[in-house]
């Protein structure tokens, strides 16, 4: 068999004589990127555009020697990123979670951010509060971690270094800003749209398929988690809380607790 992962259910990548299986398993929030910043601003809505302009005024009357700054490439320190991640950590831990960001995946991070990263710091006289890496392939940014010291929650300092990463990726030219999936509610604010994503089996013949049932299982359960997931975040995100998705959401809570 071959396999792709997270490919657009959209896509018309396959196109195959051979049977094959398709399950959603994640997804891509991702907005389209006017030409000029402020366009952008315009677009957003008056609740969301007030909320930054106030967390853009606040913050340096707050913070001593307050700044935003982007690094590329090797001129990027591995401390910055590490410290970045640590708040990630942190973030993750608050929620009685484990954080994906594991030693492994830290040091590909590194490698990728080497040679196609942007990070953008938000700093006090010179000590990291909060920060965006990212990466950039032709026209398409995508953020991979944005996080910020917890203790400085009242700012709101991560969804400003998003929204600094957004107008930093606008002026460079890029078309599309990727958010990745999950938090659908501050995403969707700042003009994200979700793309859902599927993982696509490819079989020699349909008798393959047929002995590959217990895998198939496997990635139809894995799909199911994803719509529960999914569902749960558009329940949030459209303050639809109904009986079923609070009892759901219980559920979920439940099971972090004893896992």
């Amino acid at each position: 068999l071959i396999e792709f992962h997270a490919i657009s259910t959209q896509s018309t990548l396959i196109r195959s004589s051979r049977p094959y299986l398709r399950f959603a398993c994640t997804e891509d929030i991702v907005i389209d990127l006017p030409d000029c910043a402020q366009r952008y601003m315009e677009q957003l809505g008056k609740s969301t555009s007030k909320s930054l302009k106030k967390r853009l005024s606040r913050a340096p009357r707050e913070l001593p020697g307050f700044a935003h700054t982007l690094h590329h490439g090797r001129d990027v320190s591995e401390q910055a990123i590490r410290t970045i991640v640590s708040f990630n950590h942190a973030r993750m831990a608050k929620k009685e979670r484990r954080s994906a960001m594991s030693d492994k995946v830290i040091n590909e991070l590194l490698s990728l951010l080497r040679t196609h990263g942007t990070v953008g710091l938000l700093e006090s006289e010179g000590t990291i509060l909060a920060g965006t890496l990212a990466c950039r392939f032709g026209d398409d940014v995508f953020s991979l971690v944005t996080a910020h010291d917890p203790s400085y929650d009242h700012l709101g300092l991560g969804s400003l270094s998003r929204h600094l990463m957004i107008l930093a990726a606008i002026d460079s030219g890029a078309r599309r800003f990727h958010l990745l999936g999950g938090q659908l509610r501050s995403k969707r604010s700042a003009l994200g749209v979700r793309q859902r994503l599927s993982h696509w089996v490819v079989y020699r013949s349909k008798l393959a398929m047929l002995s590959d049932i217990p895998y198939m299982l496997k990635l139809a359960a894995a799909s199911a988690v994803y719509h529960w997931q999914s569902w749960m975040d558009y329940q949030d995100a459209y303050h639809q809380h109904t009986w079923t998705s609070r009892t759901l959401n219980a559920a979920r809570v439940l099971n972090r607790q004893i896992g």
